[in-house]
């Protein structure tokens, strides 16, 4: 077997085979002794299987989709040419569809491949153009985009109300975006019908964008967003702060109310009901409207630990003590545990110093998407970056395990 390491092996203790000469001589060797070296040999080919497996990553194969995966409900399984089992996300997926795929990784008796993660500079280009291409002719002629007098002007007086959201967008022009790149069409997809839109722009300070579904007569919100302009100081250095203007998201709610939560997926704090899966998407559209609006960026306070995670990925912290903690949990944490395990830890004080077991807790505090140069310069700065990474060398986080599984049953969740 170390010879040749073989991809698998069927293995059996020694029992006697009626009619055959070998059933007619004593068997010498104990129960617990067969038992002991099975074990030996199945552990044995395990390595050679898991070798044999890895040695696949990184090359293609061909692959016959079979079922849905007992894993879970959101990923495949299928079988090589070579008859090896691979699990992969659903997606769009079908049983005895053959597909051709780089595989990723190898667990057990199990390959894996997940397709291209995309990234932050992928959804970037992506709404680079289409924003530029509303600001064309030709997708300008598709709509009305004039204003009246009486649009602007009321009794001849300014009428601050006028019908622009964040000052820059008339509806008609939202509208024209939906049906250009089949806004409703791509929620359909995923299940969510009749999907519609209003802004709210009664307070001239504070702009309102709500995205609804309405099935069998009753409305569900997938999306409220709330906006207005902030100005913020940036220190320069000790004696010197820059006031720049900002977007401040003042509320961001995105859900699902069609979807479920699952042992596999369940809740985070403070949600009502599953994510849309359109964060990153969300996240460029802000960033696009923040250059539009001619601000330096977005501001944001996430109230929870996951929430900054998900911001982290386009914002810092005005406080370099946030920046080093919000980096401390990405790249010293989250390797080590999920998303579920330490929101929950942060909300049940789970969250601790690993010298002293002192609780660490998050509080919210100012995020910034820096976009003009001048918003980045106190972000990128020597003095910013060197407060972020001495802080960092301080903290010494843990999961109290213990204490978080007790809570949870307490709590009657799952783990």
């Amino acid at each position: 077997m170390q010879k040749v390491k073989f991809d698998s092996a069927y293995m059996f203790k020694y029992s006697p085979r009626p009619h055959t000469k070998a059933a007619k001589l004593q068997d010498d060797v104990s129960e617990a002794e067969k038992s002991a070296r099975l074990t030996e040999l199945i552990n044995l080919q395990k390595e050679h299987t898991l070798y044999r497996y890895r040695a696949m990553i990184g090359k293609e194969a061909e692959i016959l989709v079979e079922s849905e995966s007992k894993r879970s409900p959101d990923e495949m399984k299928g079988r090589t040419s070579c008859n090896k089992i691979v699990i992969f996300p659903r997606e769009n997926y079908k049983a005895k569809e053959l597909i051709r795929r780089r595989i990723t990784d190898a667990k057990g008796v199990s390959l894996f491949f997940q397709p291209k993660r995309i990234t932050m500079p992928h959804y970037r280009k992506k709404y680079d153009l289409a924003f530029r291409r509303m600001n064309t002719q030709p997708f300008r002629n598709g709509s009305d985009f004039t204003l009246s007098e009486n649009d602007i002007v009321k009794n001849g007086v300014f009428d601050h109300k006028v019908h622009l959201f964040l000052g820059c967008y008339p509806p008609s022009i939202i509208e024209s975006m939906f049906k250009k790149y089949k806004v409703r069409e791509y929620f359909a997809e995923k299940g969510i019908p009749n999907v519609n839109w209003h802004v709210n722009m009664d307070d001239p300070y504070v702009h309102r964008f709500i995205l609804i579904s309405e099935n069998e007569g009753i409305k569900h919100k997938l999306i409220e967003l709330v906006m207005q302009r902030k100005n913020l100081k940036l220190p320069l250095d000790e004696n010197r702060q820059l006031n720049l203007e900002f977007l401040h998201i003042e509320w961001l709610m995105m859900q699902n109310p069609y979807k479920k939560f699952r042992r596999n997926k369940p809740p985070l704090p403070g949600q009502k009901a599953p994510g849309l899966g359109v964060g990153l998407h969300m996240l460029q559209i802000l960033m696009q409207v923040a250059k539009k609006t001619n601000t330096h960026g977005l501001l944001n306070s996430p109230n929870y630990l996951h929430t900054a995670l998900f911001f982290s990925r386009a914002f810092h912290f005005l406080d370099p003590r946030k920046e080093a903690f919000i980096q401390y949990v990405k790249y010293k944490l989250l390797p080590h545990y999920s998303h579920y395990t330490l929101s929950w830890a942060d909300e049940y004080g789970a969250l601790q110093h690993s010298l002293n077991h002192r609780k660490v807790r998050w509080r919210p505090s100012t995020m910034v998407a820096p976009i003009s140069n001048d918003a980045k310069r106190y972000f990128y700065s020597r003095n910013y970056r060197k407060k972020v990474r001495k802080q960092r060398k301080k903290m010494k986080i843990t999961v109290n395990m213990r204490k978080l599984k007790k809570k949870l049953r307490d709590h009657g969740q799952v783990y």
